[in-house]
């Protein structure tokens, strides 16, 4: 009786302590109340749901969450950003990949236009560069490993390659680094030029994330989904729920880089509008699309309420279809928006993290819709076998390759 007593008073006291630090810690973020649209599952649209029971998959070591997908049929390559800070090119047939750009050219190009390391990644300081070989730290097959990129402890120092997209001409590839800025890689000459690091009052980019050019203007659009929090505190822009994210052009002409969107609610993916009148903005945490008039500047609804936490959209001009990739929504995410406190208690325990991914639903969920804001097809993989976790989808034909924003894959689904 003695030991079980003293095992309750120890159980009780640890208990006590621990509810102690959930009250006298801080939490990271600062939370704002939001009433989410009415929670919408799959099943609302189950008239428009094709299930994915096929797929094909090419997977590699070097391959580690593929987030954009820059397809060329012409050329028989895909040109992907993956989570070690490197763009790599694979040929369509999957036989062969090779490394484009890596890290070490971020930094030299950064260099190259004037920046400092303080400036462009205020979180890394010059000696952190010069005590580490780039290579080793970001490319070696140990640092490759899956379980060592998901802990995103060198992403800072290495970069995190999101967007990519052809530039008007196709000599270029713009490249939007969550950490670095935004970039042009020429084809031809293989150099990489940094175009700007900082917005247009000087400050440093925190988490530049998709980018496309205009075919008339030239004028490069691209956005930074957060003011506070870098890349790998994604969850945290989400769960605060504040509204920092912005979206910008940039003119090569004249190398100014203008805002052009304000308090944008995790500011994620662009597209052009088929006329290239309007540039459909994601909202990833409003689980909606804007349109964004060039010319005017005013910014209207396209489409809200989805069955999705939208990562990327891509506008495929035959079928006039937008496809976008993404999350699943969930229940309890919707409940949490409409309690603020839940989410700062969450962030005040340890391994928050890792309660927030499991929240993530793991089921593999396409959508298309139309220009005009209207769902067409949703193709959905409910355990998760084919596909999963997508970032981006492409159509090339018949087919739909998808990228992944955790998986290291990229699959191929027939319409």
């Amino acid at each position: 009786k003695k030991i079980m007593l003293k095992k309750r008073v120890i159980l009780f006291s640890l208990f006590l302590a621990f509810i102690a630090y959930l009250f006298l810690i801080k939490a990271p973020i600062n939370p704002r109340l939001y009433k989410p649209p009415p929670f919408i599952s799959v099943n609302h649209y189950s008239n428009l749901v094709t299930e994915v029971n096929t797929s094909t998959r090419f997977t590699h070591k070097t391959i580690h969450a593929p987030e954009s997908l820059l397809i060329d049929k012409k050329k028989g390559v895909i040109y992907t950003g993956t989570a070690e800070g490197a763009v790599r090119v694979i040929s369509l047939d999957y036989s062969s990949t090779q490394l484009l750009v890596g890290p070490e050219d971020f930094h030299r190009a950064l260099r190259a236009y004037g920046a400092k390391i303080g400036e462009y990644a205020p979180i890394i300081r010059d000696e952190t560069i010069a005590s580490h070989d780039l290579q080793a730290l970001c490319l070696s097959d140990e640092s490759l490993s899956r379980k060592k990129l998901e802990k995103e402890t060198t992403e800072h120092i290495c970069g995190r390659v999101l967007g990519l997209r052809y530039d008007v001409a196709k000599e270029n590839i713009l490249i939007a680094n969550a950490y670095f800025g935004l970039f042009s890689y020429n084809l031809e000459s293989k150099t990489l030029t940094c175009l700007t690091f900082q917005d247009d009052n000087g400050a440093p980019f925190k988490f530049v994330n998709d980018v496309i050019q205009h075919p008339k203007s030239k004028l490069i659009y691209f956005t930074d989904t957060s003011l506070k929090f870098f890349r790998r505190d994604y969850r945290l822009e989400i769960l605060e729920a504040r509204g920092t994210g912005r979206l910008f052009s940039y003119d090569p002409k004249t190398g100014v880089t203008t805002t052009l969107l304000y308090n944008l609610h995790f500011a994620n993916a662009v597209a052009l509008s088929s006329d290239q009148q309007y540039l459909y903005v994601v909202e990833t945490s409003r689980f909606k699309v804007m349109k964004y008039h060039l010319e005017t500047g005013k910014l209207t609804l396209l489409i809200e309420n989805l069955p999705i936490f939208i990562d990327n959209i891509r506008f495929h001009e035959a079928s006039k279809m937008i496809w976008a990739t993404g999350y699943p929504r969930s229940k309890m995410v919707n409940w949490m928006a409409s309690h603020p406190w839940t989410r700062t208690l969450l962030t005040k325990f340890p391994f928050w993290k890792v309660i927030v991914d499991k929240m993530k639903r793991r089921n593999g969920i396409l959508v298309g819709f139309t220009e005009d804001g209207k769902i067409k097809k949703i193709y959905y993989d409910p355990t998760g076998t084919h596909f999963a976790a997508g970032s981006e989808a492409q159509q090339v034909d018949d087919e739909l390759y998808i990228g992944s924003i955790r998986k290291s894959m990229i699959v191929k689904i027939p319409l």
